[in-house]
């Protein structure tokens, strides 16, 4: 039995994103005029809103009875687990030979072209597949490729036989070599058949606990509950991506972790945590713009300050540095060389579901398949431009953060985030950095306006879906929406007022 029907399910998608805005803004009037009932009753009902948020995140869950989501977990474990015969391009095709061997068979006649480059076709047919059937195999085993195939087989039997070929259209295994190095390992640990698998399915859980709690030792317990009714709320985390897969939040709280660790003055930590954030989803490494500020800035400094921005950044370097080699160690250099053409290919083409500046910057409102390349087209003609405004942003930003402490710096580095990568909408997830900014010192009216506006790009999400195409503008419309989150923080950070500053409760 779920916690909420489909009517009170879909009220509460707008009801308590509100509430939890309604909450933050609340604050400041809390900790200077409602004395400490009132402060009571408030954590009260933001531990309410978060309780009420985990059950509605979680209500599929419920009522399928089950946590395990073998679509998402498919392309990780087994993506990670014959990365070194199927690099990122051959998983739906070797798929597709165990269909044929096993007598699966198939409504479509086409799959997605997962080494497509360039403008050459999204999909191609079965046949062709099976014309390499040679080739395909030939990396393989025996042993490896009898494994392989007892793991499609279950994962396919998990699905419904449309929702497998729904899979064999989607965009394959994206994971870095250095992810793949932790999760090849992980799952060649523990196969299928090992009652120890389940604990592969809670590492996100786990993960998620393990962030929080972080939140709650470098913030405060009112700031945690804050984070996690932003993550159980928010529409960004409302769909199935992260939840019960294989290691999809790891890059989370990585970002989280590098935030908390700064704050309490671990910036060894600090700077490891957004290494591995960095090295496992590459994006976040533009959250580094704002310390890196701060590093340049404080070369001239206290001692004191320019030592903690220097072990930021040796902590970084030495993980990150530690965990390339180990990729290349492994594999070499041509993991790497295929995971940036693939990077590549999904950043030049258009996406119904990514949001950063780019959709603005090229005016995507809408398109169809057959305009990818007139987009791509429009991306070179402009592409001096691009370019020029990246790196001015760069500079405007960091200058602005350069006296700001770490944790704070990093935080607001998000405008830098937004404006030059594309994630596609669920990796905004990553709301969780600047929202921290915010639920750190809500006590100031700038800080309580500014994790307002968090929960308010959630109202704005709801309001803009429109269906599982995402058709109606939706990316562009919250593309703009994130922009003007990062404008907004930007502007609160200026407005603050530390003096006003109140204790916290």
């Amino acid at each position: 039995m779920y916690p909420f029907s489909e009517p009170v399910r879909q009220a509460l998608f707008y009801v308590l994103p509100a509430a939890a805005l309604v909450l933050a803004l609340a604050v400041p009037w809390v900790e200077r005029r409602g004395g400490a009932r009132a402060r009571r009753v408030h954590l009260g009902l933001l531990a309410l809103t978060a309780l009420l948020g985990f059950l509605l995140w979680s209500n599929q869950n419920w009522e399928r009875r089950r946590y395990f989501n073998p679509y998402e977990f498919f392309h990780y474990y087994v993506g990670a687990k014959y990365a070194p015969e199927l690099g990122y391009t051959r998983l739906y095709d070797a798929a597709v030979l165990v269909d044929r061997e096993t007598g699966f068979v198939a409504r479509s006649n086409d799959l997605a072209n997962l080494s497509a480059h360039h403008g050459e076709p999204e999909f191609k047919r079965r046949g062709a597949v099976h014309a390499e059937a040679e080739a395909i195999r030939a990396p393989f085993t025996p042993a490896r490729w009898a494994e392989f195939r007892g793991d499609v087989v279950f994962f396919r039997e998990a699905l419904t036989p449309g929702m497998w070929e729904q899979l064999l259209h989607d965009k394959g295994y994206n994971a870095t070599p250095a992810w793949t190095l932790v999760g090849g390992f992980l799952a060649r640990l523990l196969p299928l058949e090992s009652p120890a698998f389940v604990l592969l399915v809670l590492l996100d859980p786990l993960l998620l606990a393990g962030g929080f709690a972080l939140v709650a030792w470098a913030f405060g317990l009112r700031a945690m509950l804050f984070a996690v009714t932003l993550y159980f709320t928010h529409y960004v985390t409302s769909h199935a991506h992260f939840r019960a897969a294989f290691l999809r939040t790891d890059w989370l709280v990585g970002l989280v972790a590098s935030v908390c660790c700064l704050a309490k003055g671990r910036p060894l930590l600090g700077g490891a945590a957004l290494a591995w954030a960095a090295l496992s989803r590459v994006f976040p490494v533009l959250f580094a713009l704002g310390p890196l500020g701060v590093l340049v800035a404080r070369l001239r400094g206290p001692a004191e300050a320019r030592r903690a921005a220097l072990r930021f950044v040796l902590g970084g370097a030495l993980l990150g540095g530690t965990v390339l080699a180990l990729t290349l160690a492994q594999g070499g250099l041509e993991p790497w060389r295929e995971f940036q053409a693939k990077i590549v290919e999904h950043d030049q083409r258009p996406a119904s579901d990514t949001i950063g500046f780019k959709k603005v910057f090229l005016w995507t409102i809408d398109f169809g398949q057959g305009e990818a390349a007139a987009i791509r087209a429009r991306f070179e003609e402009r592409r001096l431009l691009w370019w020029s405004l990246q790196a001015a942003a760069a500079a405007g930003l960091a200058f602005a953060l350069r006296r700001r402490p770490l944790d704070e710096a990093l935080c607001l580095s998000f405008p830098f985030v937004w404006l030059a990568a594309s994630p596609a909408y669920y990796y905004y997830a990553l709301l969780l950095v600047p929202a921290l900014w915010g639920a750190a010192r809500l006590a100031r009216p700038a800080r309580a306006v500014a994790l307002a506006l968090v929960f308010a790009t959630s109202l704005c999400a709801r309001a803009f879906h429109g269906g599982p195409t995402f058709q109606g503008h939706f990316a562009f419309k919250l593309s703009l929406v994130m922009g003007l989150l990062a404008v907004g923080l930007l502007v609160c950070a200026r407005l603050e007022r530390p003096e006003d500053e109140a204790p916290q409760g």
